[in-house]
């Protein structure tokens, strides 16, 4: 059996360090847009509800956290790719 050169066994530890790491933070990153998510809908939520309590007979039916407003009108937001 050959036997591998020390260099390539040490860059191959390396490498495998890195993708473990690599994909920890992947995870990560998936865990903080979720918790942004959670964040803001509960947020929107708060406002909302502050709303009905400040207006009551305001009718907040068609308040929704995908829409925007444009010319004082309520549409789904635009995907921005």
């Amino acid at each position: 059996m050959e036997e591998l050169n020390p260099k390539i066994l040490d860059y191959e530890v390396k490498m495998e360090g890195l993708t473990t790491r690599c994909q920890n933070l992947e995870n990560e990153k998936e865990e903080l847009a979720n918790q942004v998510c959670v964040t803001l809908t509960q947020g929107f939520q708060m406002a909302l509800d502050q709303v009905k309590v400040l207006c009551p007979d305001v009718d907040i039916s068609g308040a929704d956290i995908t829409k925007e407003i444009v010319d004082g009108k309520l549409v789904e937001v635009a995907d921005e790719e």
